[in-house]
């Protein structure tokens, strides 16, 4: 039983230490997700953020974006160890919705109106179709580091209006 767990053990080091510092950074700048706020407000544009010596700084984007990719940045500086990085952040908005046809069931008439439908021998309910909008998943946020630059892709759908 020892011996399993001590191989089990060996094996989770071996897969830990195989990931590089540029594979960590990836994994970091993928777990940004779309500000809220922003998404909700339909902001959409770039944000430069440069990092050195630990300390992030915005150099352009727009403010209900530029927090979240600050927080995203100093993340990235404390967990990769490096001392200058150039982080682009692109938040964009993909379209992901279908269109499609939605069938629902309804009550014809009041209560009395049912009442006489059913003496008549006629259904009471009623089938509605109506085109919808549906909305799809968005795709993943991606990641391309390239030394010391790094540039992220931040992707949320647009709702269907």
């Amino acid at each position: 039983m020892l011996a399993r767990v001590s191989i089990l053990a060996l094996f989770a080091l071996s897969a830990a230490s195989a990931q590089g510092p540029d594979d960590l950074l990836k994994s970091k700048a993928e777990a940004m997700r779309y500000p809220p706020l922003a998404a909700a407000a339909r902001v959409y544009g770039d944000v430069q953020v440069t990092v050195a010596d630990g300390n992030a700084s915005l150099i352009s984007g727009y403010p209900l974006l530029a927090q979240a990719a600050l927080v995203n940045a100093r993340m990235l500086a404390a967990d990769a160890g490096h001392e200058n990085l150039d982080i682009v952040y692109h938040f964009v908005f993909v379209d992901t919705g279908t269109m499609g046809w939605v069938s629902t069931t309804a009550q014809r008439s009041n209560a009395l109106g049912r009442t006489f439908l059913r003496l008549l021998g006629f259904s009471t309910q009623k089938v509605v179709r109506r085109y919808q909008c549906q909305d799809g998943p968005p795709p993943p946020t991606t990641a391309k580091v390239d030394g010391n630059a790094i540039e992220v892709w931040v992707n949320e759908i647009a709702r269907c209006i």
